[in-house]
């Protein structure tokens, strides 16, 4: 990682509504292994969840592509080929 560069770590979780998805509120992680922990938590009774790792320059106000770490359950479209068929059982 270039000097000034950081990662940011979001967790987000999806409900089922009516045939599609809702997002709920995101969750910052610390590092990666806390993203990976809390995805888990945060799938757990719901359609599914995501940990997203945003490498960028925060003072610059230039990020690069997110990267999916792991998907689990039903995930909106925008994930693609990332919807993994982890099954958590509800």
């Amino acid at each position: 990682m270039s000097k000034g560069q950081k990662s940011t770590f979001t967790v987000q979780s999806f409900r089922e509504k009516g045939k599609g998805l809702e997002a709920e509120p995101p969750q910052q992680a610390n590092d990666e292994a806390h993203a990976l922990r809390k995805v888990e938590r945060m799938a757990s009774g719901k359609a599914g969840a995501v940990a997203i790792r945003q490498d960028g320059h925060p003072a610059l106000g230039e990020f690069q592509e997110p990267v999916v770490l792991k998907v689990i359950g039903r995930v909106p479209p925008i994930f693609g080929d990332f919807q993994i068929p982890d099954v958590i059982p509800f």
